[in-house]
């Protein structure tokens, strides 16, 4: 269910309507050490994929994190948060993690909070063919060379997604179990790649 257009569309149709944001995983607060220790920053340039209704890239425009480009195959979420914008250091993209519309090299930070995991999933569990691969190898092309990262969340196994990762040809620079802020988000699992 959760792999098809489709169902996206109709959550994010029904989120807007009640003018809700959602933070997969977690948000900003959480986050902020890391991409500080990233050096993320005013002339930072970073890519949030299947970034829905999420509030992160508000708040790292917000914090002067540099131009903050969030993409979705929902015209329904890039809509909605497009028209929520606050500031200008944001744009939004409706298109396909597997075919970007950007030059390579573009990226400081590429982040991930959540769209590979439906894709594992998917792929491991159901047997379907959702070619995380060719999201994974997009991520390469526009990521900055070689100074670059990819800031991944899942809540997917720990052993099968740094198989993943490694057969893609991504270093993993840490890896680190991350506890959540309330009782209501569940813990997961944050991987830095190079």
């Amino acid at each position: 269910v959760f792999g098809t257009e489709a169902y996206w569309e109709q959550r994010f149709r029904d989120m807007d309507r009640r003018g809700q944001t959602e933070e997969w995983m977690f948000g900003f607060d959480q986050l902020r050490p890391t991409l500080e220790g990233l050096g993320v920053g005013q002339t930072s340039r970073v890519l949030h994929l299947g970034s829905g209704l999420s509030e992160l890239p508000n708040h790292m425009a917000e914090e002067n994190m540099g131009q903050q480009d969030c993409i979705d195959y929902s015209e329904t979420a890039i809509s909605a948060m497009r028209a929520r914008a606050t500031h200008a250091a944001l744009t939004f993209t409706q298109c396909n993690a597997r075919s970007m519309p950007f030059e390579d090299d573009t990226f400081d930070l590429v982040v991930d909070k959540g769209l590979l995991d439906p894709m594992f999933y998917l792929e491991d569990n159901q047997g379907v063919e959702t070619d995380s691969a060719a999201v994974l190898a997009e991520v390469r092309r526009v990521i900055a060379k070689p100074d670059g990262r990819f800031v991944v969340l899942t809540i997917g196994n720990v052993l099968d997604r740094t198989h993943s990762f490694r057969s893609e040809k991504w270093v993993v620079e840490s890896s680190e179990m991350v506890k959540p802020a309330s009782a209501t988000q569940d813990a997961c699992h944050m991987y830095t790649l190079r």
